[in-house]
């Protein structure tokens, strides 16, 4: 979405569907993450709707990061730094699969995992 911002602001624009007299309201709670610039271009990643791997102009990017209304971020960043030693993904994703596992087959509550399904489907049937 970040290709420049006058676009970043035209297609983040919500309008009301109905002809009423409301100004349109910016939505600015758009993320992205930057993994390189230069002098003159930031190159991002964004969702695959917005164009994936894009790149900007610095000048569009610090006007989008300066934009004002709902959900922005007022110009809010963070740096990741990726230690060098990672464990492998096998060792991380496996666990965290089986843990959303047991939590869905066995909810600590009647409103969670496959008993809230249940439960959701008898009182949309009422």
């Amino acid at each position: 979405m970040v290709f420049d911002a006058p676009a970043l602001r035209a297609s983040s624009h919500v309008r009301p569907s109905r002809k009423l007299e409301v100004p349109a309201v910016h939505f600015g709670g758009h993320v992205v993450a930057m993994y390189g610039y230069d002098t003159q271009q930031a190159r991002l990643v964004d969702t695959d709707q917005q164009g994936g791997a894009v790149t900007t102009t610095l000048t569009s990017l610090a006007m989008a990061r300066a934009e004002r209304g709902p959900m922005t971020a007022k110009n809010r960043s963070f740096t990741l730094t990726v230690p060098r030693d990672l464990p492998s993904p096998h060792d991380q994703i496996v666990p965290a699969i089986k843990a959303c596992a047991n939590g869905f087959l066995n909810p600590p509550i009647a409103n969670l995992g496959y008993r809230g399904i249940e439960k959701t489907a008898t009182q949309v049937q009422k």
